[in-house]
């Protein structure tokens, strides 16, 4: 249990990492940033998010 922890931490670090670069390009960056702050955790919520930043 505590290995899937640590995948999901893991998950969580790389999707921020690929947020801020996000925020650094286009003209969207309030929308970036407020997709930093809400870092979907679950697959499906993940999904969702990337539908909406496109």
């Amino acid at each position: 249990m505590q290995d899937n922890d640590d995948n999901t931490q893991s998950e969580l670090t790389r999707d921020s990492d690929e947020s801020k670069e996000e925020s650094r390009s286009g003209d969207e960056g309030e929308e970036a940033v407020v997709l930093i702050a809400l870092r979907p955790k679950t697959a499906h919520q993940k999904v969702i998010h990337a539908l909406l930043a496109a």
